[in-house]
């Protein structure tokens, strides 16, 4: 069956911009209530701003797409992937790193239902650790890629491969125990994006989506 290519909306916003804690909760007391209670729910007040930049994300998104950001109703699946109600042909995920927090909202024209992922990494330098999640989390076609990337290339593609992993078995619901396994969207069906914060600090993002089979 011949679907119409959905509409992607990635956006993403800076955490500094919601670390005031007074700023922030201007921010998140127009929110609604269950939304509100997640960005407040975190101890840690970096990733409170990181939640909080992430919803921003999400509501310019919603924005751009013509929906009603307020009246969108956000549940979380037992993995912990969102969803939104009564809205099958609207896939969502949110991802944070470093300074950003970003969020994705795919849109079926044609109303198929649809799930997404979307993952955010910010480049780093230390090459052991990333040999050794490698080794540890790549399926065997992203191991095999990395393997080919050049030495002065190896961080950028790393964290390339990473986020197209991570934001893969997000949108599955498989989290980081099915990374080993998982089936990587075809180049069709997934978006890159590479990123700088206020900083100069590196980014890599990446967003897949599938459709889903009809509920009978």
């Amino acid at each position: 069956m011949t679907h119409t290519v959905p509409d992607l909306y990635f956006e993403y916003t800076f955490a500094d911009d919601f670390r005031d804690a007074a700023k922030r909760e201007l921010f998140v007391s127009v929110l609604p209530l269950a939304r509100a209670a997640r960005v407040r729910a975190p101890r840690n007040p970096e990733l409170a701003a990181l939640r909080a930049a992430a919803e921003a994300a999400f509501r310019r998104a919603c924005n751009k797409a013509g929906e009603p950001y307020a009246a969108l109703q956000i549940a979380y699946s037992e993995s912990g992937e969102p969803y939104i109600k009564g809205r099958p042909d609207l896939g969502i995920s949110f991802s944070h790193s470093g300074e950003i927090g970003c969020a994705l909202l795919v849109k079926t024209p044609d109303k198929t239902p649809v799930r997404c992922g979307v993952d955010v990494e910010q480049i780093k330098p230390e090459q052991t650790r990333r040999l050794s999640l490698a080794d540890r989390f790549f399926p065997e076609e992203l191991t095999a890629e990395y393997g080919k990337a050049p030495p002065e290339k190896r961080a950028e593609v790393f964290y390339r491969l990473w986020t197209r992993m991570e934001a893969t078995v997000k949108m599955t619901g498989e989290g980081i125990g099915g990374c080993r396994t998982a089936r990587i969207p075809e180049e069709a069906n997934r978006r890159e994006w590479q990123l700088l914060d206020n900083g100069g600090n590196r980014y890599a993002a990446c967003a897949v989506w599938e459709y889903l089979p009809p509920v009978d």
